[in-house]
Parts: structure tokens; C-alpha cells; sequence
């Protein structure tokens, strides 16, 4: 009676272990952690039961001392387990996000001015084109660097920004809305330099003062016109803007309508 209510408490917490293992891990860990490690858990349990058939049936001295030292070795099997897998598990769907990104296809970039609703330059808009290789979940974001950062380091780059999709994208059931397989979307995404925040109504600018010892490259920044290199995460496209930009014509465009400056760590309202 005693090994059987030892069974029972610990068969709890084995499962129990392995939903806190899976919580954790599905944090930032692989998608497929959490079933295997839910999975490692049931065997563990049934395990268990079988060693006490097993001590049961030999009639061993000890029994519930032996049933017991047997759910500690399981439990530490299952953290094992679950710690090994982790690491194949991320290797396999980094391998699998690779094959992904080098069959994603992003073509016709173009890239224009971004102007202000008074028709002054503010950034960088986008256009292009992507065709997805699955009908999964694919987020995605495109980002300006400058070629040369001038020891403005981030200040020299352009902030992400949160692309438009033509046609519109297949509602997911229960999941975000997933891209279709081989179809052609448009894309345009409104692009900032880093030192420039907008509202999140869109009606207000604010101008994000560098840090001290950025000071002296922000001041060599705004004295070039440069272009900015294209990356879109989520693929292995990079590309060069066709046009040239001028930091200085957006900083100054911000004071022009009224931007506030703002320390870095200042929220524009």
C-alpha cells in the first residue's frame, strides 16, 4: 500500500517536472520542446509503474526504498533528456528556419523618400516583393544600416518597421495570419532613422538626442548623404538603397515641424 501511494506521488511529480521543463522551454526554446519533453515525462511514468510490477512480482526486500531510488534516477533521466533535446531540437529548426530563409524570395526593391504629411523628408520607403516557399506563420521585418556608421553606431541606422502586405494575408485559425504559398505580395514599409520616434498616432515627431560619446560621429553623420544596405530577417536578402539619403535633411525636416528632443530613454507622446 505504501509503494503504491509512493507510485502515485511520484508518477505527480514526474509529470509535474515535465510541465515545468515544458513551460520553461517554450519560452524561447524550440517549437516541438514542449511535446517531447511531455512525451519524456508519460514514458517516465510508465516506467515507473513497470519497475513496481517488476519489485512487486521478485518480491525484493525493501521495496518501497528500491520504487523510490528508481523515481529519482527517472527524474534525473528526464532532465537529461529534455536538456539533450533542447540542443538537438534548436540545431534542427535553425537548419529547418536556413532552408526556409535561402527559398523565401524578395525582388523589385525600390526605395524613395518618406515624406511628412507637409511633404518634408523624414526617411525611407520601401517597396518590394516576397514569395514564401510554405503557407506557415512567416514574421517578418525590414531594416536600414548605414554603409558607413561614422562612430554614430545605431544613430547612423534606420529603426524597424512594420510592412503593409497586398494582397491581404490568409487568416489563421487561432495563430496569426499566415502568407500563402508561391503567391506574389507587395510590400511597403515606412522607414526612420534611428534618432527620429514617431507617436503611435502617427501625428507627432520626436527627436532621440544621441548619448555623449555617440555626440561627435551624429555631428559627422549629419554632414553626408549616404546610402543604407537592405536586410529583411527571416531571409538571406541584402541589398543597397538605389538612392542616396541625407541624415541631416530628416533631423532638420523633424525641427521644422516641431519635433521634441528627447533624452533616449524618453517615450514620444
Amino acid at each position: 500500500m505504501i509503494a503504491r501511494m509512493l507510485g502515485i506521488l511520484l508518477s505527480l511529480l514526474l509529470l509535474s517536472l515535465g510541465w515545468v521543463l515544458a513551460v520553461l522551454g517554450s519560452v524561447h526554446g524550440p517549437a516541438l520542446f514542449p511535446y517531447f519533453v511531455m512525451g519524456y515525462a508519460v514514458a517516465a511514468v510508465a516506467i515507473l509503474w513497470a519497475a513496481y510490477i517488476f519489485v512487486r512480482s521478485r518480491g525484493y526486500r525493501h521495496q518501497t526504498l528500491l520504487f523510490g531510488a528508481c523515481g529519482v534516477v527517472l527524474a534525473g533521466a528526464l532532465v537529461g533528456a529534455s536538456l539533450l533535446s533542447w540542443g538537438a531540437l534548436g540545431e534542427w529548426e535553425m537548419a529547418r528556419q536556413e532552408r526556409v530563409a535561402g527559398a523565401t524570395q524578395v525582388f523589385n526593391l525600390r526605395d524613395e523618400p518618406l515624406l511628412s504629411a507637409t511633404g518634408n523628408p523624414i526617411g525611407v520607403r520601401l517597396h518590394y516583393s516576397m514569395r514564401f516557399p510554405n503557407s506557415d506563420y512567416f514574421w517578418h521585418t525590414p531594416s536600414l544600416r548605414a554603409e558607413q556608421d561614422f562612430g554614430a553606431s545605431i544613430w547612423a541606422d534606420g529603426g524597424f518597421a512594420e510592412p503593409t502586405a497586398t494582397p491581404p494575408l490568409l487568416p489563421g485559425k487561432n495563430t496569426a495570419p499566415r502568407y500563402e504559398a508561391g503567391k506574389e505580395y507587395e510590400f511597403t514599409a515606412d522607414i526612420l532613422p534611428y534618432f527620429l520616434v514617431r507617436s503611435r498616432d502617427g501625428a507627432k515627431l520626436c527627436l532621440l538626442e544621441p548619448p555623449a560619446h555617440y555626440r561627435a560621429g551624429f555631428e559627422r553623420l549629419m554632414g553626408q548623404s549616404i546610402r543604407y544596405k537592405v536586410s529583411i530577417n527571416g531571409t538571406k536578402f541584402e541589398a543597397v538603397t538605389q538612392n542616396t539619403y541625407r541624415p541631416k535633411a530628416f533631423y532638420e525636416s523633424a525641427v521644422k515641424e516641431g519635433a521634441e528632443k528627447l533624452v533616449v530613454a524618453g517615450r514620444c507622446e
